[in-house]
């Protein structure tokens, strides 16, 4: 039973293991497998072909098509942990509230008994030098509807070893909803989308985007809370702009069939 188990994080080597000492495979990990890696030489020869000049001339111009694609290969696979969490303050303003580096981590099943304790929305606040009254506003809107806020909640599968954290969580007791900020510059780059790049199968119908990884993301975590008896009624990402604009998008539940593939694979 998962009332005994917890899952510990090991910050050296960005570990996952259980009281039992299984290792777990990070939710990351597993988006990372279903995303294209970027092939330099292909985009080449296609583009020079496309532009009627010689590789060797639009090998010269390169840094057009490294602004417009090869940022894709470096920011979206080496470093999706890097996107997800990217901003640094809001990384520093959960950890002063969290204070967890290495050890066992809150997770969802601490929330029924009271062990994970609800995010201190004034030190949050304070911890983020008043800057995003945006946020505070989502808050605010699930406060005011009868949620409590928790921030770095982990979430495991026991039975097939994949863990993960999740940024925000609103719980009511009747109901759970998943919230993410994500800091990127742009969910669904123009090069991907022009050149129709998609994930790998089964999620082939998904363009290779910010947007859909994160798509695969929440409903992972949705198969996780559903493992332990939570009702997930919303998936929603705040998206924060460099100018200090949000928008919030909601993001659809997979196919179970979609699920169940990765799940198995």
């Amino acid at each position: 039973s998962n009332s005994n188990k917890y899952l510990y994080f090991q910050e050296n080597g960005h570990k996952y293991t259980d009281s039992y000492g299984n290792e777990y495979v990070s939710v990351t990990t597993i988006i990372g497998n279903y995303a294209p890696k970027f092939d330099k030489n292909y985009w080449l020869h296609k583009k020079a072909r496309e532009l009627g000049i010689s590789e060797k001339e639009l090998s010269k111009r390169w840094q057009d098509i490294t602004n417009e694609a090869c940022t894709r290969g470096s920011a979206t696979h080496n470093g999706l942990e890097d996107g997800i969490k990217g901003n640094s303050m809001f990384k520093d303003a959960i950890q002063y509230l969290n204070q967890v580096d290495t050890g066992r981590c809150i997770t969802v099943a601490d929330i029924p008994n009271l062990k994970a304790h609800p995010l201190d929305i004034e030190g949050f606040k304070k911890a983020t030098n008043y800057k995003y009254q945006k946020i505070y506003d989502v808050f605010d809107y699930y406060i005011n509807r009868g949620y409590t806020i928790y921030s770095e909640i982990g979430v495991f599968l026991p039975e097939l070893l994949i863990s993960g954290t999740i940024d925000v969580l609103a719980i009511r007791p009747d109901k759970f909803v998943i919230l993410d900020w994500k800091t990127n510059k742009e969910l669904e780059k123009d090069f991907t989308v022009r050149n129709d790049i998609r994930m790998k199968p089964p999620m082939g119908d998904f363009q290779d985007t910010a947007l859909s990884h994160y798509t695969l993301q929440f409903n992972l975590y949705q198969k996780m809370f559903e493992s332990v008896g939570l009702k997930i009624v919303d998936r929603r990402l705040i998206w924060l702009k460099d100018d200090g604009s949000y928008e919030v998008r909601y993001i659809p539940k997979l196919d179970d069939k979609i699920m169940n593939t990765i799940l198995n694979g």
